[in-house]
């Protein structure tokens, strides 16, 4: 083997390692960004799955509470209470929730998490086409 043919080789070694190691790069940075969007579109789904959550939570409490109302009322008329004070009194033993306070709170929560969904949103940066596809469906 020549001279010639040894610094040949060595530098297509080198050539090729310094090109393989650019590529190698490049793909887990697309990789890494890629993973990024996903990851935040993932949370943003979440988020979404959570206030859904809460909405229906807060349905579900209103159904609850009128079915319990007309309950309450054809118990009184049946017993002959006249007052919700007084049905309450002759059912002391029942743990009564406030219906209010709980739609008061869920709604709280719901509109603290819109809040920071609507922010992230607007900060939420997708290139890939099939997420951004997504996106423009949801929004």
């Amino acid at each position: 083997m020549s001279v010639f043919q040894l610094f040949w080789n060595l530098i297509l070694g080198i050539s090729g390692g310094i090109i393989s190691g650019i590529i190698v790069s490049r793909i887990f940075l697309i990789q890494g960004d890629f993973q990024n969007q996903i990851n935040s579109f993932d949370l943003l789904l979440r988020k979404l799955g959570y206030t859904s959550g809460m909405l229906f939570g807060i349905r579900t409490v209103q159904e609850f509470s009128y079915d319990s109302d007309i309950k309450m009322h054809n118990e009184m008329k049946k017993e002959g209470i006249s007052t919700e004070e007084e049905y309450y009194k002759a059912h002391i033993d029942v743990n009564w929730i406030s219906k209010d306070r709980l739609v008061s709170d869920l709604l709280k929560e719901c509109k603290k998490m819109n809040t920071s969904l609507k922010d992230e949103l607007m900060d939420l940066h997708i290139n890939e086409s099939g997420l951004q596809k997504i996106l423009d469906k949801s929004v």
